[in-house]
């Protein structure tokens, strides 16, 4: 978040390596949240941040949905195995 203390400026710089690196990413720097914010919600802009990821990673083909499987249970794809993860 940009009110980070710890790393100011660090996701920039990571988002540009990982671009120069011809990496896929994508920056998204949150108003409030501080460094390592979690699932617990705060009241801040950060608090959807885990939400975005998983868009993220489907648009990837990253994350695709079990078949069967509860509505918020995923599974990661990962080197052609499944990890299975709730939300």
């Amino acid at each position: 978040a940009a009110d980070d203390a710890f790393q100011p400026g660090d996701a920039g710089l990571l988002f540009a390596a990982w671009r120069k690196a011809g990496l896929a990413a994508e920056l998204h720097v949150y108003e409030r949240g501080g460094h390592g914010f979690n699932l617990a919600p705060k009241g801040t802009t950060s608090d959807h941040w885990f939400s975005e990821l998983v868009w993220w990673l489907k648009a990837r083909g990253l994350l695709a949905a079990r078949p069967g499987a509860h509505p918020h249970q995923t599974a990661l794809l990962k080197n052609n195995k499944e990890t299975t993860h709730d939300r």
